[in-house]
């Protein structure tokens, strides 16, 4: 049996760029998901970024 582990990392406050990876994380269905990181910083969108991850 295995199983599905999902990565992302580096979004840097860029909610355009993680609301895709979002999408087809969900549509994968993967067992795990895990963030590595770098989630604020650069792009303009910090708190939303924050919030979605929540």
């Amino acid at each position: 049996m295995s199983m599905k582990i999902a990565l992302f990392s580096d979004i840097h406050a860029n909610i355009d760029a993680l609301e895709p990876v979002l999408y087809h994380i969900y549509n994968q269905k993967p067992d795990a998901v895990y963030c590595l990181g770098d989630l604020v910083g650069y792009a303009p969108y910090p708190n939303e970024v924050i919030e979605r991850i929540r």
